[in-house]
């Protein structure tokens, strides 16, 4: 876990983990140089809990250089992240620990769930995926490429080895994208459990939720994404997936540059998506995802009328929110 002036969110995160049912793990927090006495509380838990360990940053180096520092710091096979403003399961480690006796498992990947962004009340569940079992790495970074299997670091338990090999990007948001890209260029095989590990909270001001998401971050995960798909040597048979990842980044960055209201990054984003459109390209994308490609079809032939049906719906969602 990783922390920065969470002393109002991370108490019942660290309950989470004191409830685990089982005790096979060590728990390592790393609090990135807090200013409102959230070291004061760290402390104060693991004093009370003998298996946790503390690393007090005198300076904030973000969230991806605080994940490395703590990966490095580890003596452990494997390693789960945890937010601090998030809830793990009480059976979430004993449910992960089977899966990870055999040692042949270099990711395993539960389901979790999540609050809506338009109804806190409701629980969305993340991962569902069709498959459960081991998979090939080469086939989930299909999955990844077209979100169908989310980026999120909270819901994987990850071998120890694979994250010191391609650490996180220094992003300041989607680092965890990349680094599961980067993690499953490296990896071989990934258990899919159907059991649910984790709860994702929605908190104003958390990464994840912010309005402020970088387009540079969003192409990062890309490149992120699009490095993975070379180092796996994917066929000819696969390029579809890269297709609908790369529209897909693309215009989530768009998406971005609308949200930021800057013209200049507005414009370097309508012209990357533009350059990354080809009608063969929007074929492949139709066929996997008529709802993607019509967006892209409309982005790029009528960019007016994209931006005032993204203001409206996004309205819409604050509204509801």
């Amino acid at each position: 876990m990783t922390a920065h002036n969470d002393r109002e969110s991370i108490g019942e995160s660290l309950q989470s983990v004191a409830a685990q049912t089982s005790s096979g793990f060590k728990f390592l927090v790393v609090d990135d140089a807090s200013e409102d006495g959230t070291p004061d509380l760290l402390e104060v838990f693991a004093a009370e809990h003998p298996h946790t360990s503390l690393v007090l940053l005198p300076t904030n180096v973000g969230v991806a250089a605080a994940r490395n520092l703590a990966v490095r710091a580890v003596d452990t096979p494997y390693v789960l992240f945890v937010d601090s403003d998030d809830v793990l399961r009480d059976d979430a480690v004993s449910v992960y620990l089977p899966h990870l006796a055999s040692a042949s498992a270099d990711i395993v990947v539960s389901r979790a769930v999540s609050q809506s962004r338009t109804n806190l009340s409701q629980w969305i569940v993340v991962d569902h995926h069709e498959q459960v079992g081991a998979l090939s790495a080469r086939d989930c970074l299909r999955a990844v490429a077209r979100a169908q299997l989310h980026g999120y670091l909270w819901n994987k338990v990850l071998r120890t080895s694979l994250v010191r090999a391609a650490p996180f990007p220094d992003l300041s948001s989607q680092s965890d994208l990349a680094g599961v890209a980067g993690f499953l260029a490296l990896a071989e095989v990934v258990v899919m459990i159907p059991e649910v590990t984790y709860e994702y909270r929605l908190r104003a001001g958390s990464i994840t939720n912010s309005k402020a998401q970088l387009p540079a971050n969003i192409y990062a995960c890309l490149a992120a994404v699009e490095s993975a798909f070379e180092t796996k040597a994917m066929t000819h048979s696969h390029m579809a997936d890269l297709q609908f990842a790369r529209i897909w980044f693309r215009l989530r960055a768009l998406h971005a540059a609308m949200a930021l209201r800057d013209e200049a990054e507005l414009r370097r984003a309508r012209g990357a998506l533009l350059r990354g459109i080809s009608l063969t390209k929007l074929v492949a994308v139709w066929r996997l995802d008529r709802r993607l490609g019509m967006m892209a079809t409309v982005a790029a032939l009528s960019p007016s009328v994209y931006a005032s049906a993204y203001r409206f719906l996004k309205r819409r969602r604050e509204f509801r929110h």
